[in-house]
């Protein structure tokens, strides 16, 4: 591979508006942490961690984000890492990271945060 585990232990991946879908970048992004995964017998631990904008309602934010998460989820579980080794959480509005005046705040805020742990 072109990649270590250093260079997709963490990793953002972003979100198009309203939706469950990565953007363009984020989506090649998250193949290749798959195809690390397949390598990588030594992983202990996924964790991610997922949010929104804050156009909607609240409720609908935490749905959407709580959808992105196990989206994630069953793509990883589909590339064949073990399930128990997954942790997610949807938290919606929570944790801003930029501005939500702006669509490029929006965008970065749009995100999924995903954490590798080895054995």
């Amino acid at each position: 591979l072109r990649y270590s585990f250093e260079d997709i232990a963490m990793t953002v991946l972003n979100y198009q508006s309203n939706s469950d879908e990565l953007t363009r970048e984020s989506a090649v992004r998250l193949k290749q942490i798959a195809e690390y995964l397949k390598h990588d017998k030594n992983i202990a631990s996924v964790r991610i961690d997922t949010y929104t904008d804050s156009y909607g309602g609240r409720w609908i934010n935490e749905e959407l984000s709580r959808k992105r998460a196990q989206t994630l989820k069953s793509f990883f579980v589909e590339a064949g890492v073990d399930e128990s080794l997954i942790d997610t959480e949807g938290l919606g509005e929570k944790r801003h990271v930029a501005p939500n005046d702006t669509p490029r705040g929006r965008g970065v805020n749009r995100r999924a945060v995903i954490q590798l742990a080895h054995l």
